[in-house]
């Protein structure tokens, strides 16, 4: 079994950049994979295994259709309230 520290736990690539000089938790370490852009963290001081309950859903792979952006939140962003 590989680490998730050191191999992505969505494509495998073990292209892993940490992420701990701008993401901070007293009790997790965050990584993204360079080669699908996946993002994850993994307890302090173990191997794995890989979570995503931080970053807003536990689920390590979700289809990029089922994280749906509210209307407002999108009106915001293109600069209408």
């Amino acid at each position: 079994m590989t680490s998730a520290r050191t191999h992505c736990p969505e494509c495998q690539s073990a292209r892993v950049a940490a992420l701990n000089a701008i993401l901070f938790a007293p009790n997790a370490d965050f990584f993204r994979c360079e080669e699908c852009g996946f993002l994850w963290h993994v307890q302090k001081g173990a191997d794995g295994p890989a979570s995503r309950s931080l970053l807003g859903t536990a689920v390590l792979n979700p289809p990029p259709a089922s994280l749906p952006v509210h209307a407002a939140h999108r009106a915001r962003a293109h600069g209408r309230t």
